[in-house]
């Protein structure tokens, strides 16, 4: 892309929230392999945003706990999502650990 890459990263952001409200389930490796670029972004902030806008349709009464894939990202931003502790109304409890790198 010729774009900087937090537009880039923006854009696709928007047409993967875009999608999502559509009903659509796009999936997030599929835009890593398109933009390849963007792969890491795509990886650290997509899996974040595909669950806020689970919530958000759920708190609309506009889809069910299966509308979404199930299961927990593998990350979070710096953090590594180990499992489920417990789920109800209000979202999805888990535990994490903090990996960072000192490269």
């Amino acid at each position: 892309m010729s774009d900087s890459e937090p537009d880039a990263i923006e854009r696709l952001m928007d047409e993967f929230v875009a999608r999502l409200r559509r009903g659509e389930l796009p999936s997030i490796s599929a835009y890593e392999a398109a933009h390849p670029q963007c792969a890491e972004q795509i990886r650290d902030l997509f899996p974040a945003v595909q669950a806020m806008e689970q919530v958000a349709l759920r708190r609309k009464g506009q889809c069910s706990l299966q509308a979404f894939p199930t299961g927990t990202p593998g990350r979070l931003g710096d953090y590594r999502i180990i499992r489920e502790i417990g789920r109800g109304g209000m979202g999805i409890v888990t535990t994490f650990k903090l990996s960072l790198c000192y490269c």
